[in-house]
């Protein structure tokens, strides 16, 4: 039963009490004629209907605190979920630092090493290796070298190409313009 279905219930439960209540005023002993002598059946019908409104709000309170305890329960669970994943998280980022300061360590420690010569990075190795960082050197001058000749060639192009357009829409001859 949803919440919606008891709300209804109640709404219409609680209509047909106060109508009940109001067609059952209490009468006077001449408006009662004859039932007087039974007792009281209006004040018995309003006591069975208390009681059976008791029995709902009872029913009622005790669907609200299951209902509690569920989302209370559901809300723990989150929290420890919640903190799981926080836990996990944190542990594999231990581990990817661990990882990481351990490579890195490897990485210091793989030196070139000349069989016979003190410990550590030989003076051969050493020297191959600042021989190969000059020589990468060397080829990047050679390419920049390159790379502004080919800007001054693009420049004298450009000139010449702005000379030419400049002299048609003036309509005069272009001078000085060699093509190679």
């Amino acid at each position: 039963m949803t919440q919606e279905d008891i709300d209804g219930t109640r709404s219409n439960r609680r209509e047909e009490l106060q109508e009940s209540i109001m067609a059952r005023r209490r009468k006077t002993a001449t408006e009662l004629g004859q039932h007087h002598i039974f007792g009281d059946e209006e004040a018995a019908q309003m006591r069975a209907d208390l009681d059976e409104l008791r029995g709902l709000v009872a029913t009622l309170q005790d669907r609200l605190h299951s209902q509690f305890t569920t989302i209370a329960a559901h809300a723990e669970i989150a929290r420890d979920q919640a903190e799981l994943a926080r836990n996990e998280a944190r542990a594999d980022l231990d581990r990817t630092r661990d990882t990481l300061i351990e490579l890195i360590e490897q990485v210091r420690g793989a030196t070139h090493h000349v069989p016979g010569s003190a410990p550590g990075a030989s003076f051969e190795a050493s020297a191959e290796r600042i021989a190969g960082v000059e020589g990468q050197v060397g080829q990047l001058t050679q390419l920049v070298d390159h790379c502004f000749d080919r800007q001054r060639e693009l420049a004298d192009t450009m000139v010449a190409l702005l000379d030419t357009v400049t002299a048609a829409s003036s309509h005069e001859p272009v001078v000085g313009l060699a093509l190679s």
